[in-house]
């Protein structure tokens, strides 16, 4: 057997990620709160259907409070990075005004990561929203633009000498798509249309945050700020090569899935790139048709949530997303289960395909994986198990995976092993 050593570059961040709500727990006040279902259940229909689908978020990991203890198992797991989201309905609780006491709570947190060398990506929006916003309509309304550019200010101001890179809004795509396409998101919406123009206000919103950022940053505090947005990718590909309907029904799978937002924000609104890949999609034999095959059905591995896995569509993607000739940073990719030597498995094969994108020309420069511990995962509950920690639902306790130690040696290192 031969051992070779992939080397990755030097300063290569390696992370985990959280957002607010699946770790922090119920706020109280955002629309994915059981608390807003029961309250507004006779003023907005699709509540009540919420209440019957959407599992109670409770306490989830308690970050909010225990970060600390959290942000110490960072370093015991070699990471030099994190990645974790601000919630909105906490810093804003009602239209206008704002808490004080969660934004210094908040800024704690961040102070707390630079005493320990990790670099800091923040996420503004993942998901959630304030109740207030949701009873005006939510996304689905231009005013949503104007009140997330006055939050995104506000929290420029508090907490913009601290934040090393800004995710304006995480995964677009994939929020259109779960809760208006689909409707198995809040507010459980099935209305093509309606999905378009709050993906539109998605990409507005970007804009002009983006300036907002860095125009606070710059003139607060004399510095120049990094601002992204994550980006839900996936592999498209198709069981027949050799048709050109086929081979078109990818190409434009990709140009909409993949590069949609980028088009509507222009090359100009973006320092570098954030993506999260999970799995690839199969489109189906026949007809224009963009759904996902029964992977089930091939045999092939899968996760707990049924997504196919599929290493090397990170490759694909990376080196496709390379044309834009910017830094790139993996912000999500991870596995749901229970299966420790799978999801070590899982680790190695993704990281192998992002060494090999390197080397074709995708300027990736770091990593993170999903997630930093067993948390709620939205309309699935706390059934799926992404974490490299586990949490006791009823102590809190912590503790390590085998993964998180496989994950830690090759942090520290700044490589892995292959064996061939």
């Amino acid at each position: 057997m031969i051992k070779k050593f992939l080397q990755f570059p030097d300063n290569f961040l390696w992370g985990t990620a959280t957002s607010s709500h699946q770790v922090e727990g119920d706020c109280g006040n955002n629309d994915w709160s059981p608390s807003f279902f029961v309250k507004h259940k006779n003023k907005l229909p699709w509540c009540s259907q919420a209440l019957e689908k959407i599992p109670p978020v409770g306490q989830a990991c308690d970050h909010y409070r225990r970060y600390p203890e959290d942000f110490t198992l960072l370093q015991k797991i070699n990471n030099n990075a994190y990645r974790f989201s601000l919630e909105w309905a906490r810093i804003e609780p009602r239209k206008g005004e704002w808490d004080r006491e969660a934004i210094a709570h908040y800024r704690v947190m961040l102070l707390d990561l630079k005493k320990r060398n990790i670099k800091i990506f923040l996420t503004l929006h993942h998901f959630t929203n304030p109740d207030w916003l949701a009873l005006e309509g939510g996304w689905a309304k231009r005013k949503a633009v104007k009140y997330f550019c006055r939050y995104t200010h506000f929290v420029a101001e508090e907490l913009g000498d601290l934040v090393d890179y800004w995710l304006t809004i995480n995964e677009p795509s994939g929020y259109v798509y779960c809760s208006y396409l689909k409707g198995f998101w809040v507010p459980l919406q099935k209305n093509f249309f309606q999905g378009l123009k709050v993906f539109c206000h998605l990409a507005k919103a970007h804009r002009r945050a983006y300036k907002i950022i860095h125009q606070t940053i710059k003139s607060k505090f004399q510095r120049t700020a990094t601002v992204g947005f994550a980006n839900d990718v996936q592999a498209y590909t198709n069981y027949i090569k050799h048709r050109l309907l086929n081979q078109l029904q990818v190409y434009f799978s990709y140009k909409i899935s993949n590069h949609g937002f980028y088009l509507l924000t222009g090359k100009k609104t973006h320092d570098f790139l954030a993506i999260n890949y999970y799995f690839p999609v199969r489109l189906k034999r026949r007809g224009p048709s963009t759904s996902q095959t029964t992977v089930e059905n091939e045999g092939r591995r899968i996760t707990e949530t049924n997504w196919l896995i599929h290493p090397h569509g990170i490759y694909e993607v990376l080196v496709d997303l390379a044309v834009y000739k910017k830094p790139i940073y993996i912000t999500e990719n991870g596995i749901a289960t229970d299966d420790e030597d799978l999801r070590k498995r899982f680790i190695h094969e993704h990281l192998e395909e992002v060494y090999y994108a390197t080397g074709a020309g995708a300027d990736v420069r770091g990593y993170f994986y999903w997630s930093l511990l067993d948390n709620y995962e939205w309309a699935e509950g706390y059934r799926p198990k992404f974490g490299l920690i586990s949490v006791d639902s009823r102590t809190q306790a912590r503790q390590l995976k085998p993964s998180a130690l496989f994950y830690a040696e090759i942090a520290k290192a700044n490589g892995l092993w292959l064996d061939y």
